[in-house]
């Protein structure tokens, strides 16, 4: 039997993340131009941070964390703090995460015609 080492583990996650990551840039790039900024040097440092919060809210699927991120990039990277309403539907327990997705997604349509 072939065991795999913690070691291993660590190596095999960064890789992921880091495939992960390239993937969510080139997404947003491709079908969100206008959120990108292929200038900004930053720009991949935040998307990582995006993607930790969002697993520290629960979402582990790469559909849901797309969906986590897009609206950090219309919303501001601590859109999450700056917003009571994001706040609130984020922190609802008894609430799938396709559920909270989707009121994230409609709060985040009000919030920005308002803006």
């Amino acid at each position: 039997m072939m065991t795999i080492s913690d070691e291993q583990i660590i190596v095999f996650k960064k890789y992921k993340m880091k495939n992960f990551l390239k993937r969510a840039n080139e997404y947003i790039h491709k079908f969100f131009p206008k959120l990108s900024n292929l200038n900004d040097p930053n720009f991949e440092d935040r998307i990582f941070k995006q993607i930790i919060k969002a697993q520290a809210y629960g979402f582990k699927f790469e559909t849901h964390i797309m969906k986590f991120i897009l609206p950090s990039l219309i919303l501001g990277d601590d859109f999450d703090e700056k917003y009571k309403e994001v706040k609130s539907v984020l922190n609802i327990e008894k609430l799938s995460n396709d559920e909270k997705l989707f009121k994230l997604n409609n709060i985040t349509v009000q919030l920005y015609n308002k803006i």
